[in-house]
Parts: structure tokens; C-alpha cells; sequence
């Protein structure tokens, strides 16, 4: 339990550092997500930053430590909470988004 832990502690000091960098770069993407889309949870603002640097689900589910399958779910959460037409793809909207 002490290693799971730990393990998890490093994590969430690594996500927290990659967010840091992130804004640096994208300075009022996660802001202007967080305005126009209220709804979205922590966690769905992070995997939308993952997107937004075009990785893959099963990429995005390593960088996160979930499934594939988890990651699906989310973004179908995401796509719905945004309110984006059926045909449009979440991945292509949060890379154009700013």
C-alpha cells in the first residue's frame, strides 16, 4: 500500500508539473475551457490539455494510468458536455481550440 502510494504521489507531482509547463505554452487554453465549458471536471480539463497535444487514447490512458476504455468514456463525456455536433470529432476541436 506504501509503494501504490508513493507511486501515485510521483504521479500527481509529474501531472502537476507537465500542467505548469503546459500553460506556459498555452496560456489561456485551460481558462477559456474552463469559462465556456463550466461542467468539466479536473480530470476531463487534463485529458482535454492531452488532446490538445494530439496524443492518441492509448497514450493518454498511459500518461494517466487508466484503460484505453476509461479515456473513451471520458472524451464521450467531454463531447457531450460541450454540446459538439455527432459528427465532430472532440480530438479536432480541442487542437483548434484556444
Amino acid at each position: 500500500i506504501k509503494k501504490e502510494i508513493k507511486i501515485n504521489k510521483n504521479k500527481e507531482k509529474y501531472l502537476e508539473a507537465f500542467q505548469n509547463q503546459f500553460e506556459s505554452v498555452h496560456k489561456s487554453f485551460t481558462k477559456n475551457l474552463k469559462t465556456l465549458y463550466s461542467e468539466l471536471t479536473p480530470h476531463e480539463l487534463r485529458i482535454c490539455t492531452l488532446l490538445k497535444m494530439n496524443l492518441n487514447t492509448n497514450d493518454i490512458g498511459s500518461v494517466l494510468g487508466v484503460s484505453s476504455n476509461s479515456v473513451r468514456q471520458y472524451r464521450y463525456r467531454i463531447h457531450g458536455k460541450m454540446n459538439l455536433p455527432k459528427g465532430e470529432r472532440l480530438q479536432d476541436f480541442i487542437i483548434q481550440f484556444d
